[in-house]
């Protein structure tokens, strides 16, 4: 979960660094971007003074701005001095620029049993996505304004049928930032739980973990909520030593405001991510450089085969490198490829 610092003024709810802040879900692993490399050309124009590495992640968010769920991806850095997270700014894939920002964040992350689940069913974030980007409504004043005077935190007491009824309704309301992150991670709590033999353990692991209304919850809420839940602050530069990858696995994450957290102790260590060696393979139609259109910048997008989240830099695409080995297929439009690939792109 990421967030960046509130201004003051009521008319900026809903914009990144608004009112009370701004709040999005990463859904990849942040990729490593190290100076003087050939990726970390293309950002030279805005390579933070003194930066020896940067970082890219992909998010899903709620913004005034735009319609519906917002995907995006976004870059940030760390500061030396004081090892907090900075945001550098936004990168449109559509009209091929980079939307500048500065300010401060935080980036939070699950507590560990849920993220081991998630690491096992690695289909269950691509799913979750899908529903909500079909069912998100645009950024509601309405439920801004619910979220300033009703209260959002939900009730153990009464019945859990009752209590799922009425979390699954407040998902269907228009949404602010912070309803992305509630809607996110209660539809992955529910359907972890759905794999369990009593119906009511949905209902406990959403009490248990993220006991909010998604359709009347502040940032400063939600902050409180994780802060008791269990949910862990990460605090220097993510656990990630690639220098450059394309595949990644889904870890995602929230990041909130900067100046309303106060700051947690690192987090356990973590395994790390190991890098993939398998190279692409390409059809005939596809099989020299020049007859695979490319982008100027790299865009998100899922591997047909795994279900893993990538960085790409074709226009069209299919599989990651393993699958496109794997299954001798085209990476590009999944054509029968037998030939090893040699190309790594």
């Amino acid at each position: 979960v990421v967030g960046t610092p509130g201004g003051f003024g009521l008319m900026e709810i809903g914009a990144a660094g608004g009112w009370l802040g701004h709040v999005m879900v990463l859904i990849e692993t942040p990729i490593r971007i190290v100076q003087d490399t050939e990726e970390a050309n293309d950002f030279r124009r805005i390579w933070p003074k003194g930066a020896t590495e940067i970082w890219r992640a992909g998010c899903i968010e709620s913004t005034r701005s735009t319609q519906g769920l917002n995907e995006a991806t976004f870059l940030f850095h760390v500061l030396k001095e004081s090892g907090n997270f900075n945001l550098i700014g936004e990168i449109d894939y559509e009209e091929q620029k980079i939307s500048i920002s500065g300010e401060d964040m935080e980036i939070w992350r699950a507590p560990e049993d849920i993220r081991n689940q998630l690491h096992a069913q690695p289909g269950l974030v691509r799913e979750v996505v899908d529903a909500m980007r079909e069912g998100c409504g645009n950024w509601s004043w309405d439920t801004a304004i619910r979220s300033v005077f009703r209260r959002g935190h939900l009730s153990s007491d009464g019945d859990k049928e009752e209590l799922l009824d009425s979390v699954e309704e407040s998902w269907g309301r228009d949404p602010i930032c912070t309803s992305v992150m509630i809607v996110f991670w209660q539809r992955c709590l529910h359907k972890m739980g759905q794999d369990e033999e009593s119906t009511d353990h949905s209902a406990d692991l959403i009490l248990r973990y993220l006991p909010l209304k998604a359709d009347r919850t502040l940032p400063g809420g939600l902050l409180k909520c994780m802060r008791e839940n269990g949910w862990e602050q990460l605090q220097g530069p993510p656990e990630q030593e690639q220098d450059s990858v394309h595949e990644v696995p889904l870890t995602p994450t929230t990041v909130l405001p900067r100046r309303m957290a106060e700051l947690a102790p690192p987090p356990s260590p973590q395994p790390e991510t190991p890098r993939v060696e398998a190279k692409p393979r390409y059809c005939s139609a596809h099989a020299t450089s020049d007859r695979r259109e490319k982008l100027v910048l790299p865009r998100n997008s899922w591997c047909k085969g795994c279900n893993q989240f990538a960085q790409v830099t074709y226009k069209q695409w299919s599989l990651c490198h393993k699958c496109s080995d794997t299954r001798q297929r085209c990476c590009i439009c999944e054509a029968e490829a037998l030939q090893v690939g040699t190309y790594m792109p």
